[in-house]
């Protein structure tokens, strides 16, 4: 059986997707991939093609990077197509319907819409629906990303590797082993505890509600942000010295381990690979009370809170602080729940769905 991955995205590809597409090659499937190379983070190597990025408003560049996918396609005749992403499928799936590929697989990773409102809100969900339409079999991360699926397309069978996610965690994430890399570089007290936030400066990651509620409250507790700068900070938070922006990190193993409690404020999102990583690397967790993540938080691992009620927030970050044996429980159960998602449980259980189409 010959298979194509389609990735509007190379990081995504490398950390979500390339997991897939090893474990399926080592059974025998003819595996290639059609990437989008933002960032320079994949390379061409007869199995991977790196191809033009389709979702531009240029129309030169939108007509070379169709002619070129069509091409692809056609080309390598695959017997399964199968796409990432909701605003990356919608272009391949049409063109693999279009060109009659007997299976086309939509792998959702998340659900946009659901952290939306209004005119947005309504064209993200549109297509969403599209992508179930013109695929033959649908698959998602979580278990409730699957009702929410179900309810777009009741007549649709849509899958879920058990527990969730789309690939697992590989093993070096399951050391049980801690650092002080955080401490050490910004010389922070031991019974000073490290609350970690990872994302996006923005309104859907829940960054600005986090900052306001982190700023009410009278814990030693130090704030790294991950994927902020210091001018993503707004004014008012700026002379708060228990929170430090990191920006970019490529090394996040150290990072995590050098924490305590991961938070994760979003309005929306598909997995939550951050929390899952953090829970193997033995943080706590404080998650947004959505579709998504609670495949991996439960009552003993952390707490739940409304995103949107910043004095929710405000009361489980001191909650989650306010006892250090239950923060020590909560830990060594984030691990133990982590440990059901590793990417051999995964990955087998994908493959096993590709021996049955």
């Amino acid at each position: 059986m010959k298979i194509i991955h389609v990735s509007h995205d190379d990081i995504s590809f490398a950390r979500f997707v390339e997991p897939l597409v090893i474990s399926s090659r080592k059974y025998g499937f003819n595996v290639k991939s059609l990437i989008v190379n933002k960032n320079n983070f994949i390379k061409f190597d007869g199995q991977n093609f790196l191809i033009s990025n389709y979702l531009t408003f240029n129309p030169l560049q939108f007509f070379k990077a169709i002619c070129n996918l069509i091409t692809l396609i056609f080309r390598e005749k695959p017997d399964v197509i199968q796409t990432h992403s909701t605003l990356g499928s919608v272009i391949p799936l049409f063109i693999s319907f279009c060109l009659r590929i007997p299976i086309r697989i939509y792998h959702n990773h998340g659900i946009p819409h659901l952290g939306y409102s209004g005119l947005f809100k309504l064209s993200l969900k549109i297509l969403e629906y599209v992508n179930i339409f013109f695929s033959t079999q649908v698959i998602t991360v979580s278990p409730a990303m699957r009702i929410e699926l179900q309810r777009l397309a009741p007549s649709k069978d849509i899958f879920c590797f058990l527990p969730g996610s789309s690939s697992g965690l590989e093993n070096i994430w399951f050391q049980q082993t801690k650092s002080t890399y955080l401490r050490d570089q910004f010389r922070i007290n031991k019974k000073t505890k490290i609350l970690l936030f990872v994302g996006r400066p923005n309104h859907r990651k829940g960054f600005y509600n986090l900052l306001d509620a982190f700023s009410k409250i009278n814990l030693d507790v130090c704030l790294f942000l991950v994927g902020i700068t210091k001018k993503d900070i707004p004014k008012q938070y700026k002379n708060l010295k228990k929170i430090i922006a990191l920006g970019i990190q490529k090394d996040m193993l150290k990072i995590y381990r050098s924490s305590d409690v991961l938070i994760s404020p979003s309005l929306h999102e598909g997995f939550g690979y951050a929390i899952l990583e953090a829970a193997a690397s033995m943080n706590a967790l404080l998650v947004s009370n959505i579709p998504g993540p609670d495949a991996i938080i439960d009552k003993n691992c952390g707490y739940l809170f409304d995103p949107t009620d910043v004095n929710d927030i405000r009361a489980k970050i001191n909650m989650i602080f306010s006892n250090d044996e239950k923060l020590k429980i909560f830990k060594k159960q984030a691990y133990k729940k982590a440990c059901q998602f590793k990417s051999s449980i995964i990955t087998t259980k994908y493959v096993k769905f590709l021996k049955k189409l």
